[in-house]
């Protein structure tokens, strides 16, 4: 994302959005102890680079704080609403794109709400920012998440290390996927 589309979702109110089974609702500082109860777990912070270890309602506070407009959504279910983690769209160091993030509570670990969540977002942001590119990148012994990313139909790009709060500096797999790309597959999937 560049500076203005940066600078554009802090002048635009984030929409609710929802798939089959989730609500994805921006972020609120009411999340805070949700969202430490959840990713206060050693399983998620060590696959996620910004989750720290021990995670505090205070570690949640600040995210909510760092992320405020820009796309970070609250993924609930649709049917109680409960949190049940987090995914949003971020600047990147490549002119133009977005890098996507996303984590689940370990509870809800293999049930695709994932890629469900990631599904939405990438199809907002290519939609209301007109991103040419969305990139995401996972450890590499993070299988669930590299299967989530496929799905999606992101492109390998390479590997390298990520320095990561919880478990130092670890081998991460980047994918980017552009906007082209994105909408060949929407199309694919109506046919």
């Amino acid at each position: 994302m560049t500076e203005d589309e940066v600078d554009r979702t802090e002048t635009i109110e984030l929409p609710v959005l929802t798939t089959e089974r989730l609500v994805l609702r921006p972020l609120v500082t009411a999340d805070a102890p949700a969202m430490a109860a959840l990713a206060n777990d050693l399983r998620v912070a060590e696959m996620v680079a910004s989750i720290p270890h021990p995670y505090s309602e205070d570690d949640a506070l600040d995210f909510i704080a760092s992320v405020a407009g820009h796309p970070a959504f609250a993924i609930t279910s649709r049917d109680e609403g409960r949190l049940m983690g987090v995914v949003n769209l971020r600047p990147c160091s490549t002119p133009g794109a977005a890098e996507l993030g996303y984590w689940l509570g370990h509870d809800y670990w293999g049930e695709g709400y994932a890629t469900e969540a990631a599904h939405a977002i990438i199809d907002f942001g290519f939609r209301q920012f007109g991103l040419p590119l969305v990139e995401v990148a996972c450890r590499a012994v993070n299988n669930a998440s590299r299967r989530v990313i496929q799905k999606c139909g992101f492109q390998y790009i390479g590997t390298g290390m990520t320095r990561t709060l919880a478990a130092g500096s670890v081998a991460t797999e980047r994918y980017r996927m552009d906007k082209r790309l994105w909408q060949a597959i929407k199309a694919w999937g109506r046919s």
